[in-house]
């Protein structure tokens, strides 16, 4: 019977431990998926601005092989220019 019973709360001790470190896991794992959408969002933002800053490279360059000289620089950042913020 003391066998047994010693038996018995090794295994209450492991069940304990595998719990304990499944919850660990579990939290990990929601802490990296909001990690993720948080990079995802960060991704999609920097890729509209990438999508931005070739659209202007390109109408820049356009002007340049027109022979145009470009339009005079705005007040303001070139970030502002790119997405068309007043000055």
């Amino acid at each position: 019977m003391e066998v047994e019973a010693r038996h018995l709360e090794q295994d209450e001790a492991i069940v304990a431990e595998l719990v304990e470190t499944v919850e660990l896991q579990a939290h990990k794992l929601e802490t990296l998926g909001e990690e993720v959408d948080r990079l995802r969002t960060e991704r999609s933002q920097l890729s509209g601005e990438l999508h931005m800053a070739r659209a202007w490279i390109r109408e820049l360059a356009a002007e340049l092989q027109h022979g145009g000289a470009p339009t005079a620089p705005e007040a303001g950042s070139l970030r502002g220019r790119i997405q068309g913020e007043p000055a």
